[in-house]
């Protein structure tokens, strides 16, 4: 998708489904949009149960990001997020110029 879509996805979003599971794992899925039409680009799972090192959500966001960024050349004009904070800063270390908007 992303061959093929490349330069025209001008905005991402990511969002996760928290707390649907025993296990502790968070998925989370980045989402594009060409032409008006929505499209998945990738997902990550993070475990997310005990203690973990400040940041460390936000750290594997990024990786996650950025691979997008450097393989497909992804950059995106708007990112969308809910309030999330890990979701947020990593939207906004990636692409730092994207402006960030959250869902209502």
């Amino acid at each position: 998708m992303l061959e093929k879509w490349d330069g025209q996805i001008r905005e991402v979003a990511i969002d996760s489904a928290w707390g649907t599971n025993r296990a502790g794992h968070e998925i989370f899925v980045l989402l594009g949009e060409a032409y008006g039409s929505g499209m998945p680009l990738g997902y990550i799972l993070i475990k997310s149960i005990g203690r973990s090192k400040p940041d460390s959500k936000t750290s594997l966001l990024v990786q996650f990001l950025q691979h997008f960024r450097d393989q497909y050349t992804l950059d995106p004009k708007f990112t969308l997020s809910d309030k999330d904070f890990a979701e947020i800063g990593a939207c906004q270390t990636v692409w730092p110029d994207a402006k960030h908007q959250l869902c209502f």
